[in-house]
């Protein structure tokens, strides 16, 4: 990967904003290489070595794929897609415009990385080393994009190692992502309950970084209520901004397969729980907050409702 990493791109922000429709939409751009969540800058601060680190990496996160255990099973997976297409929409884009991971790799590279991320120093090194070898596996795309939400609060690690990669994020009405995250969580075993109070702290922190980084113009950010409104324009204006080039018929081709029906065969709208794709609605969160909820949602990130425009006042 070249020195200035400017090849390199990071969808940071919140969980259940959007983060996941922005990666899905972007990796259909052919400059492109998507890469599913890695947690790496959480696991290189977060381990007691490198060893442990290279192991939560290939089998404990998202990008893993459930580890080189599961490699057959992927394997088919791919040669089946054509017949699986019909349960998982997804299947029949090309793998290129599918969101990679571990077992998507040359098995020369995973072996590579196998071998050589356990001898190498936790820090920026390993980092660079690690996602050096995913930008060569995958072909040297114009721009390898990693998403990984909770990165916002790594922000100062990633500049620290890429200091010259652009950053993503999309952001959401802070309800929304508490009611999409209470779902998720109510139906996923092992997925820890949260109070609504700690889930507006956790949108209000979060947000408080990432109106920072807009400021400091370190941070191409957009929102998940625009790209359902006039999802053309606002994935027109992240590509201006990351310096990609794209006509109407690809803007086009992006947002239709990317969407949240192409991915779910589903109307917007329409609910089916136990799905990470749950409903894909903005203002939900009407029919679920009662005079309680919204007293501790205003008590904690209120004024950040009014500050992105959501409210205009606190008589909500």
């Amino acid at each position: 990967m070249p020195e200035t990493a400017s090849n390199l791109a990071f969808i940071i922000g919140h969980y259940k904003a959007g983060s996941t429709w922005l990666l899905n939409m972007l990796s259909l751009h052919p400059d492109v290489r998507g890469l599913r969540e890695t947690h790496a800058f959480h696991h290189v601060r977060k381990s007691p070595d490198a060893s442990t680190c290279t192991e939560r990496l290939f089998t404990g996160v998202p990008f893993s794929q459930g580890g080189p255990g599961k490699l057959v099973q992927h394997q088919l997976t791919q040669a089946f897609a054509p017949i699986l297409k019909r349960w998982k929409p997804p299947l029949s884009l090309r793998r290129h415009d599918r969101p990679a991971g571990l077992l998507d790799l040359p098995a020369g590279t995973r072996r590579r990385l196998a071998k050589e991320l356990p001898a190498l120093p936790l820090g920026n090194d390993y980092l660079r080393h690690f996602f050096g070898e995913l930008w060569q596996g995958f072909g040297e795309p114009g721009c390898l994009l990693e998403k990984t939400p909770r990165n916002i609060g790594f922000l100062a690690d990633v500049r620290e190692a890429f200091p010259e990669a652009k950053l993503l994020a999309v952001y959401r009405d802070g309800r929304d992502v508490a009611v999409s995250s209470r779902a998720f969580r109510s139906e996923y075993k092992g997925s820890r309950e949260k109070t609504l109070a700690s889930e507006a702290t956790a949108w209000r922190d979060a947000m408080q970084v990432h109106l920072e980084a807009v400021e400091s113009g370190d941070l191409i950010s957009v929102a998940y209520e625009q790209l359902q409104v006039d999802p053309q324009q606002a994935l027109a204006l992240v590509l201006d901004a990351m310096g990609l080039a794209a006509d109407d018929a690809l803007v086009a081709h992006m947002v239709s397969h990317s969407s949240f029906e192409f991915r779910t065969g589903r109307a917007r709208g329409e609910e089916a729980k136990g799905r990470f794709d749950r409903k894909g609605v903005a203002g939900d969160w009407v029919n679920h907050f009662d005079a309680d909820d919204k007293a501790i949602f205003k008590e904690i990130a209120g004024e950040l409702l009014v500050r992105l425009g959501y409210e205009r006042d606190h008589s909500w």
